[in-house]
């Protein structure tokens, strides 16, 4: 088996640790802080073994956890809290808190938006229609095609092309 990359940013890694851990809770089994602090580890950069994420005394790490928190949230991610019968605060995210925003876009934004969906539309419709070229003109049967009131027969692929090109509005790649 290969050797896990280092990481080269404990912090990402610590708060992607926490996020996962936290969502593995729930409102009705909340973690403490002191289990945080116990359960949750992430790769030492250095050794590339599993180390503590919150080292210290008590107040760098209620610190740095509180800074953690806040970090999560700012980046759209809601850390909910209760606090039980003895007064111990619990932590968990809530699934529903994890999910997209919307993506709303002005008129001329939807507009970009569409015409480069109706090009890639275009491109998919050509590679197919030269892939369908490609199959009829690799087998011996007759080739026709349908002008919508007359069939016309090709006998090479160059005359269906330069047929296409005269009468339609499309380029061939």
């Amino acid at each position: 088996m290969a050797p896990k990359p280092k990481s080269s940013d404990p912090k990402r890694d610590r708060l992607m640790a926490l996020v996962l851990l936290l969502q593995n809770a729930t409102k009705d089994k909340p973690l403490t802080q002191d289990e945080i602090i116990r359960d949750l580890t992430i790769d030492d950069p250095k050794s590339n073994k599993l180390m503590k994420a919150y080292e210290g005394d008590r107040l760098a790490v209620r610190q740095k956890f509180e800074r953690d928190k806040k970090d999560i949230r700012s980046n759209g991610i809601q850390v909910e809290t209760s606090v039980s019968g003895d007064g111990t605060s619990g932590y968990w995210i809530d699934a529903d808190s994890m999910a997209a925003v919307g993506i709303f876009f002005d008129e001329q934004e939807e507009r970009v938006d569409r015409s480069i969906i109706d090009i890639k539309k275009y491109i998919i419709k050509i590679q197919l229609f030269k892939k369908i070229l490609d199959h009829i003109f690799s087998t011996d049967i007759p080739r026709r095609f349908d002008t919508g009131t007359t069939f016309i027969y090709f006998n090479s692929e160059e005359k269906f092309v330069d047929y296409l090109r005269q009468h339609c509005s499309v380029e061939l790649i």
